[in-house]
């Protein structure tokens, strides 16, 4: 097939992928608990014809295998399975069915379009029209660590599904690109994330003798106030990052010292260097302004996901790709690095590969309907052509390099 062929192929099985999407969509499962989704994916494979299938990979990942019969490389396509803890608000006929659980990030459409990828790359190389093996990763438990602090695309590195693989690739579905339109970004795409809690340690008092305790609300207001010059003093102009307190307690009553305040909060970065400074600046300044203040901090920092990278050449050779397939109106400019995290940098850190912004908003619409929240949609007219864009870069990649 050509690249053309291959996008009308993708649009004959538009209902399919759209009623794959709908049912996942009814029945949202929990990071760690999609148990049924990976059933629903597994049954789905194999009533395409596809027996090369893991299960329980890095948690509930399914993992497939589709071979050419042809001597060449492998890549890599990933879609993440879980849900988020909302309720949704959006009334349709396939609103969710699980109380407080929403696809509210689209991972619905992505597992939705790499198993309407699956069923086009197995007719195609059942026919010998590509080289070498594609290798179908449908992770899980994207939105959420486990108690050891992993998410799934880390357990899945762990457990070796990259091995073999010369290239991998990805997609997120984008509220601010247009249905219809792919933004492809060379280099840096998504943040690095870590997390922290603070624990600030006082002495109770009454609140009218201040000067008998250590008031831990103070230090907690000057570390709040501290911490927001790390980013504009300790890294260089040319560089950005971010730290964000946005939960903090403490106190009992109005006239009581609080003994003890807890702050959680993040800190986004770009690159390793930047990384490591804010996190040295950010326990020094902490430590420092509580111990400047007569009390004590407790630091409890967890690494999160490292910062996504997209390789360059093959980032080109993927929007080379989707313009001969669909056109040059489904090229949409980048739209830069965001501060958002994305584990699929697990897996871009090991193998060069590229992380593609799917348009899903209508133009009907009068703004987007943003992720993460409860009245989050996509317009669907986007599935045919993530689908397309999925199964004619790996194609090609192979193609060209096996």
């Amino acid at each position: 097939m050509t690249h053309p062929e291959i996008a009308q192929r993708i649009c004959r099985s538009t209902d399919r992928i759209t009623e794959w999407r709908r049912h996942l969509h009814r029945h949202p499962e929990l990071s760690h608990q999609e148990k049924e989704t990976a059933a629903f994916v597994v049954r789905t494979l194999e009533s395409l014809g596809i027996r090369q299938i893991t299960t329980g990979v890095g948690g509930y990942g399914v993992v497939a295998e589709i071979d050419s019969g042809r001597p060449g490389k492998m890549v890599g396509i990933r879609a993440d399975m879980d849900a988020l803890p909302i309720q949704e608000e959006v009334v349709c006929d396939f609103t969710s069915e699980n109380p407080g659980v929403m696809h509210s990030c689209g991972h619905d459409a992505h597992t939705a379009m790499l198993l309407g990828a699956a069923e086009v790359l197995k007719e195609m190389a059942d026919r010998g029209e590509f080289p070498g093996k594609i290798r179908l990763i449908f992770q899980p438990a994207e939105e959420k660590m486990n108690a050891e602090g992993k998410s799934g695309g880390r357990l899945m590195v762990e457990q070796g599904v990259l091995e073999g693989l010369s290239m991998v690739m990805g997609q997120h579905v984008s509220p601010a690109v247009e249905v219809g339109k792919i933004s492809f970004q060379r280099g840096c795409i998504t943040a690095a994330s870590d997390s922290f809690e603070l624990v600030v340690r006082g002495r109770a008092s009454h609140g009218a003798q201040p000067h008998l305790g250590v008031d831990s609300i103070t230090i907690a207001a000057a570390i709040i106030q501290g911490v927001q010059q790390i980013v504009s003093r300790a890294v260089s102009p040319m560089e950005s990052g971010l730290i964000t307190i946005g939960s903090i307690h403490g106190g009992t009553a109005g006239n009581i010292i609080a003994e003890e305040v807890r702050m959680r909060g993040t800190i986004r970065s770009f690159t390793p260097e930047v990384r490591d400074t804010l996190l040295t600046e950010f326990r020094r300044v902490t430590t420092g302004i509580a111990e400047a203040l007569r009390g004590t901090v407790d630091h409890g920092l967890l690494e999160g996901y490292p910062a996504g990278s997209n390789d360059i050449a093959i980032t080109d050779l993927a929007e080379e790709t989707v313009r001969a397939a669909l056109g040059d109106a489904a090229i949409n400019p980048p739209i830069g690095p965001g501060a958002g995290a994305e584990d699929f940098a697990f897996m871009s850190r090991e193998v060069p590969g590229t992380f593609l912004r799917l348009g899903v908003k209508s133009p009907e619409w009068e703004k987007p309907f943003n992720a993460h929240t409860p009245l989050f949609r996509i317009d669907e007219r986007c599935l045919p052509v993530g689908a397309t864009a999925l199964v004619a870069v790996a194609v090609e990649y192979l193609r060209r390099n096996s």
